[in-house]
């Protein structure tokens, strides 16, 4: 699966989500830092990757125009953002969700569930 991490989250997230058979790029790495939310929008949906993000707006922009928008997990009151508990929690969403996330969807981690729901 490929991913795009928001740079809400730690640069060192998207090497560790490589070294476990994803493909997975840093906002920073691209020169989007501070990029506005609709241009990280654009190209992860142009480069059919799943936006992962803390930032609740990337929710409502994608409410407002589903056909064109990436899949994103979105990570609200999590509890533990280390990069081990994340990834841990990625893997398993990318299992477990992997339908979800390559047809349309928003995903919002809370806590130790899952919300899903499709677009």
């Amino acid at each position: 699966m490929n991913f795009l991490i928001d740079e809400n989250l730690a640069p060192r997230l998207a090497s560790e989500l490589v070294g476990v058979v994803h493909d997975a790029v840093h906002v920073s790495e691209l020169g989007l830092r501070s990029s506005p939310d609709y241009e990280i929008l654009k190209l992860a949906f142009s480069q059919k990757r799943v936006l992962i993000s803390r930032d609740t707006d990337f929710g409502q922009l994608i409410e407002r125009d589903t056909s064109r928008s990436p899949s994103l997990i979105l990570l609200r009151r999590f509890g533990d953002y280390r990069v081990a508990t994340i990834l841990d929690r990625i893997n398993s969403i990318s299992v477990v969700h992997n339908e979800v996330l390559t047809s349309g969807g928003i995903i919002v981690v809370d806590g130790t569930r899952d919300r899903v729901r499709r677009y």
